[in-house]
């Protein structure tokens, strides 16, 4: 139990259920029962999940996981990587309610008159436009896109 209190203070974004399944799973993938997931492992992993990857793609990925560079995924890590594709989900989600709101007329896009006129009810609003449109607008064509970037 001590153990699955330490792993919701390392992430309190999951219920104690989730972090319970989130265990069970890691420890499926770890099938020597070492603690980590090692580089093995995760080829057995993606090749289960009929990934594709050769093996530079392979060790690149076993290197993005490894936050702290030992040549394994421990557990934290692993769930700092669910984690992080929970919190993109989220965000996703959210930028679709945004754009159902904000776009009716479902064109799929928010032009900077768009975004002018939902700002103009907030003070320094308007003063904000630039920055919004530079950080989201991925093709630098003055629109917002539906599946652009998310934060």
């Amino acid at each position: 139990m001590k153990k699955v209190k330490k792993e919701i203070q390392m992430n309190s974004q999951f219920k104690l259920d989730e972090l319970k399944q989130l265990r069970n799973f890691f420890e499926y993938l770890d099938e020597d029962k070492s603690g980590t997931i090692c580089l093995s492992e995760l080829k057995k992993t993606c090749q289960r999940l009929k990934i594709k990857l050769n093996e530079n793609e392979t060790f690149e990925l076993m290197r993005l996981m490894d936050l702290n560079s030992n040549g394994s995924i421990d557990f934290e890590e692993f769930v700092n990587l669910i984690a992080d594709k929970h919190k993109q989900e989220i965000t996703r989600t959210e930028l679709n309610t945004f754009f159902d709101k904000y776009d009716p007329k479902k064109k799929g896009y928010i032009e900077e008159s768009d975004l002018k006129e939902m700002l103009s009810q907030f003070k320094n609003g308007k003063a904000n436009i630039k920055k919004i449109m530079e950080f989201f607008d991925l093709n630098k064509n003055n629109r917002i896109e539906r599946n652009g970037k998310i934060c």
